[in-house]
């Protein structure tokens, strides 16, 4: 049991059917918000009305929390829970402080995240850092 590896992660410990697994998880993400992009607009907004809207609340609630729940479990391994809990909430909330539409909020915090990694790989290969916590510095 070590217990860096749960916080932190290790990138080189992922196998190639891991791999795949998180590529395919990746495009369910993006054909989820592609599909549901108003459903989950409204609800974003107000529940309650989104029922007046006739949007099926329940359903999108409950595939927006699997799919939320198969990330975080599938990224534990290779980027641990500090990285994970961090993507989650980071992207998003320097996304919107810098724009105040939903469209444009979403890709704004997608641009913040794969730069944000691809600066924290960098920084970690180069300095010999961990890569989970390098790239939340590199976010914060």
């Amino acid at each position: 049991f070590d217990l860096s590896s749960y916080l932190f992660g290790n990138v080189l410990l992922i196998s190639s059917t891991e791999l795949w697994a998180l590529g395919i998880l990746n495009v369910l993400n993006i054909a989820f918000v592609l599909f549901f992009y108003k459903e989950l607009f409204y609800l974003s907004y107000n529940a309650e009305m989104s029922k007046v809207f006739r949007i099926p609340t329940r359903a999108v609630d409950k595939l927006f929390y699997l799919l939320l729940a198969a990330n975080i479990v599938f990224n534990l391994k290779s980027a641990g829970i500090i990285l994970v809990t961090a993507q989650l909430i980071l992207p998003a909330v320097i996304a919107f402080n810098l724009v105040r539409k939903l469209h444009t909020a979403i890709i704004a915090a997608v641009l913040v995240a794969i730069v944000s990694a691809l600066i924290g790989f960098a920084l970690s290969f180069a300095l010999n850092l961990p890569t989970g916590a390098t790239i939340v510095i590199c976010q914060a």
